[in-house]
């Protein structure tokens, strides 16, 4: 196991706040190729941060982005599309003032983010809507393990993105979100998503 300033160092360079990305930069971030087609956006760290190895991670680990906000309460024919080996749920700001504020960044941020890819430019609608009258934003998370709404209730997730059996989270609760981006070419368009590995009561 890493030692505790290796971990800290580990959690510094790599877990960023999605909403900040304009404001730090995207120094040393990149999306890199995974396996035919497929790319991650990762980070190069230089000089290398030790303890990567010991979680099976070379020195261009992906970025795991954080999100705070809520399950959005009326979207359900939103919540599970496509064929059933995909299932997804969208983020919006909680009521606040500061979450307002973080949730009006995010655009930007994935507008910078998707600026690092040459070529095609990143379809974001499999990610991102913005209310064209209210100006409000949502996020998609989207994961590969089919799952139900149950009672009115979503499930949790772990850190390693696997279902917990003891925890179900509710339409308009707080939750903390973890997830990479990643996108393919699906019909000669390249669609950025963001794929949940996290997400948790606040």
């Amino acid at each position: 196991m890493p030692s505790r300033s290796e971990l800290n160092a580990i959690y510094r360079r790599v877990i960023l706040a999605l909403d900040a990305i304009d404001y730090r930069g995207t120094h040393g971030i990149h999306f890199f190729l995974s396996d035919a087609d497929h790319w991650y956006c990762g980070i190069v760290l230089n000089p290398t941060v030790q303890g990567l190895n010991t979680f099976g991670l070379d020195n261009e680990p992906p970025v795991v982005f954080e999100v705070v906000g809520q399950i959005v309460r009326d979207a359900e024919e939103d919540i599970f599309p496509g064929d059933g080996a995909l299932s997804s749920v969208w983020l919006e700001a909680r009521p606040d003032f500061v979450s307002n504020l973080q949730f009006a960044r995010i655009a930007a941020a994935l507008g910078t983010l998707s600026e690092l890819v040459h070529g095609r430019p990143l379809d974001l609608s499999h990610i991102l809507s913005i209310n064209p009258r209210t100006g409000a934003v949502r996020l998609r998370l989207q994961w590969n393990t089919p799952s139900e709404i149950i009672n009115g209730m979503l499930p949790a997730f772990d850190g390693f993105g696997q279902l917990t059996d003891n925890a179900n989270l509710s339409f308009g609760q707080a939750v903390r979100a973890l997830f990479m981006l990643e996108f393919s070419s699906v019909h000669r368009r390249q669609y950025l998503v963001a794929s949940l590995m996290l997400l948790c009561p606040v």
